[in-house]
């Protein structure tokens, strides 16, 4: 499996969001037809999915000004893989980048007691009461 997810990897254009969303399903239409469907080959891939597809693509868009879209991305992750902080982390800093300072202070809360052990997450969350006085 990965010799596949890296022939794909390979293949990436980062510019292009909808490209790597057809690269993506491509793959794993070539994984369920060659290898078969099981449960371990689903979490793997779903883990793959949203541990990297996602967050490449959550970050292209945000580069790209699709805010929106990119949070929704961010969002995608976590329901998924849930202890993630790197996305936590990303969604919060962007929610302050909006100037959503309440949204970006509840992310980061979220994102430590997801994943406690996630030392950026703690980091961002003192920078932002820093800069809010608090």
């Amino acid at each position: 499996m990965i010799l596949i997810i890296s022939h794909i990897d390979a293949r990436w254009d980062p510019s292009s969001p909808r490209w790597i969303k057809e690269r993506w399903y491509a793959g794993v239409r070539w994984i369920e037809k060659n290898w078969g469907h099981s449960d371990k080959i689903q979490r793997a891939l779903q883990f793959f999915y949203c541990g990297d597809l996602w967050f490449h693509l959550a970050k292209v868009l945000e580069d790209s000004g699709n805010l929106e879209e990119a949070i929704k991305s961010y969002r995608q992750i976590i329901t998924v893989v849930p202890k993630t902080g790197a996305v936590y982390t990303a969604l919060g800093q962007l929610y302050e980048r909006r100037e959503q300072l309440d949204k970006a202070e509840e992310t980061y809360k979220q994102g430590i007691v997801a994943a406690p052990t996630d030392g950026p997450l703690r980091i961002m969350l003192g920078q932002l009461y820093e800069r809010q006085g608090s």
